[in-house]
Order: C-alpha cells, then structure tokens, then sequence
C-alpha cells in the first residue's frame, strides 16, 4: 500500500474522531452545567427547609440530581420510543 495514498484517509480519520470527541466534551459540559444546577436548587430547598449543616452544594446533592436528570431523560426516550413504534 502507498503510504503517501493512505496518508489523507489517516488525517480524515484523525479529524473525524477529533471532531467526535469534541463534541462528545459539549455534551459533557451540558451535563455537567444542568446537574450542577439541579444540585444548587435542591441545596437552596433544603437551606430554606432550616437544615442548618447546609451551606453549600453536597455530594447528595449532585448525586439525587443526577439521578432527577437520568430518570427525565430515560422518561423522554421511553415516550419517543414509543411514539416512534406506532
């Protein structure tokens, strides 16, 4: 094989992925921006609820937002999926 040939399909390739990659850390960011906003409500309420240990975001915080955010967007994909089926 004629490496000097090869050598565009390596660099399409090498752009595809780096392209794939980046938008795979925009997705992440998005992520990452909603649970931390989620965790911050979820600090806020239990602040207003009068429990006094809470200053500031905790790790139950970012953890039950997570699991608000997952339980969302699997309740979305269900619903399309079953739109998509009929």
């Amino acid at each position: 094989m004629n490496t000097a040939a090869a050598a565009p399909i390596v660099e399409r390739r090498e752009d595809f992925c780096m392209e794939s990659f980046r938008r795979v850390e925009d997705q992440l960011h998005i992520i990452r921006r909603a649970v931390l906003e989620r965790a911050a409500k979820l600090a806020a309420k239990d602040s207003q609820a009068g429990n006094e240990q809470v200053y500031s975001v905790m790790p139950q915080h970012v953890d039950k937002a997570f699991d608000i955010l997952l339980n969302e967007s699997l309740r979305i994909l269900n619903a399309q999926s079953r739109t998509d089926d009929q």
